[in-house]
């Protein structure tokens, strides 16, 4: 039986890549850039794949380039400025028929060219979003709207940000794609804009709103945007931010210009616990409930306990890169340079378009039919399988074998060793504390029972020597029994007090405002830590891994901080 199911699994794959690469397939490519169907107008950010952060077996390039602008807030004189360029791992600079994508990113305030490529993961995911296929190979600019004379005071950085677009329209784009393949034929002022299919704006913070701004200056050459936690200031500021008037200016400039026809998109995004996240929840509500404003052109997202940092943006990017550069029209049939993401997301298959590859992306390789390598359907022979020859099942227990034994056993061990060292600790310091508890209320009951024996041979002389004068002995026993009591009062007050101590350490302490911080501005508070793991015995937090390791019992687990 399970040979049989072996062999359907290997067949029908088979068929339908065939099917593909021999041009048989009738589905058509998606040719919407993006529908109510396909994409709720709301919602909330999906996860980066702990996969996508680590470092890709195909890097891209980034590469430093210096280029000629002008500074437009001061007297316009002539200055230089850097951007940095990352290029896929397919990109052949000799290969001028190939064309790429365009994606420009903008930083927040106080930041700097290249910004996005100095944070290892946002690099690492462009790379496998494009290796993997979830994105075509596109090159990205990681810019700035400061300059050499640039003050990156709060009030300077808007100024900045205010005049980019002319430093983007005059000198940027035209420096860039003038040395890089895009879709541009050329430099020229209308090449720009016929290829404004191909090119795409997004910033984070002021970077933002810098999207914003390149909205309202340049959809003449950019057709998708970007705008990470921030809202338009085209009119007002930060404080006076003129939500519905900025909208008002957006919906007239879409109307005017015929964007409706010519198509443009926007996907808005923001965290839940961003700092600064008012004004683009302000924004998000004014653009949602304007009728021109539909899925197809603007969306806004969240994620879900995003603070306003570089992990939120990677989050944003993940999301809304699979978004941009679709294509338009396209044949009917698929070839050996088609798309696995196009396959799986081709509305002709309905809901059924990812199961014709394994539902866990590490369990395949390769971006295009032509490359695609799976994992585990390798091991399929179907010849071996019906012949029940097949070594399939040792292959498979033999890999599992060596990842646990190499990786997930040793790790167990040093968990768990760990473990029962902090609880033999904790046992000793226990035991010495209640024995040293003990030690102190037996010593205390010791002095009560020394005072009370005092005072029982005091009262027994006052008892004798009343039969002489009572009222007398009375009086005396009285001022000698005062002095006594108090001394025994004295003496249980240790008792009490150890009492006392017991109880408030098996009381519940209050709890203590700690918060974790990470070094990109994230952070995370013990509480949100106890409520995400549950019950353990005990928690090791590792900000520099961005884990927080957890023990209980016997087992051992592990959530990511940020």
């Amino acid at each position: 039986m399970k040979n049989a199911i072996y062999l359907m699994i290997a067949a029908c794959f088979c068929i339908a890549v065939g099917t593909f690469l021999t041009g048989k397939g009738n589905a058509a490519h998606a040719s919407e850039t993006v529908t109510g169907e396909q994409l709720a107008q709301t919602g909330y950010t999906t996860g980066v794949p702990a996969a996508y952060r680590e470092a890709s077996e195909r890097p891209g390039k980034v590469t430093r380039l210096d280029y000629d602008s002008e500074d437009y807030v001061r007297d316009s004189a002539p200055i230089t400025k850097t951007a940095y360029v990352y290029t896929p791992y397919v990109y052949d600079e000799n290969d001028k028929e190939k064309r790429y994508d365009i994606l420009y990113l903008m930083h927040g305030w106080g930041g700097h060219a290249g910004e996005y490529f100095e944070y290892a993961d946002i690099k690492n995911m462009f790379d496998h979003l494009i290796e993997r296929g979830d994105i075509p190979p596109m090159i990205i600019v990681s810019a700035t709207f400061y300059n050499p004379n640039s003050s990156t005071d709060f009030s300077s950085s808007i100024e900045e940000f205010r005049s980019f677009h002319l430093d983007f329209e005059n000198h940027l784009m035209p420096t860039v794609e003038g040395k890089y393949h895009t879709y541009a034929a050329s430099p020229s002022d209308e090449d720009l804009k016929a290829s404004r299919d191909h090119r795409a704006f997004g910033g984070f913070s002021l970077g933002s709103v810098t999207t914003w701004l390149e909205f309202c200056h340049d959809t003449d050459y950019i057709r998708y945007f970007l705008p990470m936690s921030g809202s338009s200031w085209y009119y007002g500021t930060y404080g006076d931010f003129q939500i519905e008037k900025n909208v008002d200016f957006i919906e007239q400039l879409v109307q005017d210009n015929k964007l409706d026809e010519r198509g443009y998109f926007i996907y808005h995004a923001v965290g839940t616990r961003d700092s600064v996240k008012s004004q683009s929840l302000m924004m998000a509500d004014e653009m949602l409930s304007r009728e021109l404003f539909t899925p197809e052109h603007y969306v806004f997202y969240q994620k879900d306990g995003g603070y306003h940092d570089f992990n939120a943006v990677q989050e944003y990017l993940y999301n809304a890169l699979p978004l941009f550069f679709k294509e338009e029209g396209g044949d009917s049939t698929y070839t050996s340079i088609s798309r696995i993401r196009e396959v799986m997301n081709d509305p002709a298959f309905g809901d059924y378009g990812r199961l014709l590859f394994p539902v866990q992306s590490s369990y395949y390789s390769g971006d295009t039919l032509g490359n695609l390598r799976l994992t585990w359907y390798n091991y399929i022979d179907p010849y071996l399988i019906e012949s029940g020859k097949s070594n399939l099942s040792k292959k498979l227990s033999d890999k599992i074998a060596e990842v646990y034994g190499e990786v997930i056993e040793p790790a167990e061990k040093k968990v768990k060793t760990a473990a029962v060292k902090a609880e033999k600790k904790a046992k000793t310091t226990a035991a010495k504390a209640e024995k040293k508890a003990d030690k102190a209320a037996a010593d205390a009951a010791q002095a009560v029972l020394d005072a009370e024996k005092k005072i029982d041979k005091k009262k027994r002389k006052a008892r004798s020597k009343a039969q002489a004068d009572k009222p007398a002995v009375e009086a005396v026993a009285e001022a000698i029994a005062a002095p006594v009591e108090a001394a025994a009062e004295a003496a249980a007050a240790p008792i009490e007090a150890v009492k006392e101590k017991k109880a408030r350490r098996r009381a519940v302490k209050p709890a203590m405002n700690i918060v974790i911080q990470s070094p990109l501005g994230g952070e995370i508070t013990a509480e949100e830590i106890r409520a995400r793991i549950g019950e353990a015995d005990t928690v090791y937090v590792r900000v520099d891994q961005n884990k927080a390791y957890w023990v209980k019992g016997d087992e051992t687990g592990d959530i990511d901080l940020w």
